[in-house]
Parts: structure tokens; sequence; C-alpha cells
């Protein structure tokens, strides 16, 4: 119950197999804004997200995949990573 109760206050949603959090953490987590992420799920651009009724979920383990996948060791994969972004936005 009080586990419950703190996953609550926080904003997160628990799920079997690990746990869901808002549009609003999930922008609080990646560093953005909420209005960043609802763009970026119009664009088809952002992390995997999860349909419950009018809420959009984000399951942290897609976060973290999403953040793994836009990991860069330069500038130039970073240039590499914008452009395929691009294109594949066409």
């Amino acid at each position: 119950m009080a586990g419950e109760q703190k996953a609550k206050t926080i904003g997160l949603v628990t799920e079997s197999e690990g746990m869901l959090v808002s549009t609003g953490e999930a922008a609080r987590l990646l560093g953005v804004k909420g209005q960043t992420l609802r763009l970026w799920r119009s664009q088809s651009r952002g992390p995997a997200f999860i349909v419950m009724g009018s809420r959009r979920l984000y399951h942290l383990d897609d976060l973290s995949a999403w953040l793994g996948a836009h990991r860069v060791r330069n500038t130039e994969q970073a240039r590499q990573l914008e452009r395929a972004e691009k294109e594949a936005a066409r």
C-alpha cells in the first residue's frame, strides 16, 4: 500500500514488467518539455509510448532504450544521427 501511494505521488503507474510514467514525468526525465514530447509523438520521432484511453504513458525501459539509441561519441556521429532522423521524418 505504501509503495502504491508513493508511486502515485511521483506520477508513476506500476506495470507487471516495470514502470510507466506520464508525459510530464517522461519529459522531466529526458530534460525536455512535455510539449516537446507531444510534438515528437506527432512526428513519430520520440520514444515509444503507450496509449491508455486519452493518456499517453512511457515505459522506463523505452525511455532508456531511446536515450541509448541517441548516444554519440563525437559531433560527426551527432550530425549523422540528425540527418538520419530528418530523412526518416520525410
